[in-house]
């Protein structure tokens, strides 16, 4: 669950499925249920008693809507193995209003220079690259998926 204020002293409490735990299930976005999960609504009164103290509070009906989650949990940004021409920049988990700034500088440098390292040193305050060739869109087909590990990302 997660909570976000909103204008007006109101505060948004969503849901989150993980799509890379085969236990939930994962959505259409043709065919889905926009009501939320039985009992959503009992969970947001509990955690409103739990961790917020609110003189009041009016917990109303909701509604869900299906997130662009990839197999891994990780973008997809590059050249498509099979389309000549075609260039993926999706998969961003709803985060995508956060990083699309980043993202439209890989994917400037991917179309100007055919590169998938970008200098970051402006953003860093030092010399720094990043390099995006592991959110590649053929990395599921080669059995290379991405997950985080302790150290970093795993599976490049």
């Amino acid at each position: 669950m997660w909570c976000r204020g909103e204008t007006g002293g109101t505060a948004l409490f969503g849901q989150h499925r993980d799509k890379v735990d085969a236990a939930q299930p994962t959505a259409d976005p043709d065919f889905y249920d926009s009501l939320p999960d039985r009992g959503f609504d009992d969970a947001v009164r509990g955690a409103l008693e739990q961790y917020y103290r609110l003189p009041a509070h009016l917990v109303l009906d909701g509604w869900t809507c299906v997130y662009d989650v990839t197999d891994d949990g990780f973008p997809i940004l590059g050249h498509d193995p099979q389309v000549a021409n075609l260039i993926h920049a999706v998969g961003m988990n709803g985060h995508g209003m956060t990083i699309h700034a980043g993202v439209a500088r890989c994917i400037a440098r991917l179309v100007t220079t055919g590169e998938t390292a970008v200098d970051i040193s402006d953003v860093m305050g030092r010399p720094e690259m990043l390099d995006f060739s592991h959110l590649r869109p053929g990395r599921f087909a080669e059995g290379k998926a991405l997950r985080l590990s302790g150290t970093g990302v795993e599976g490049q």
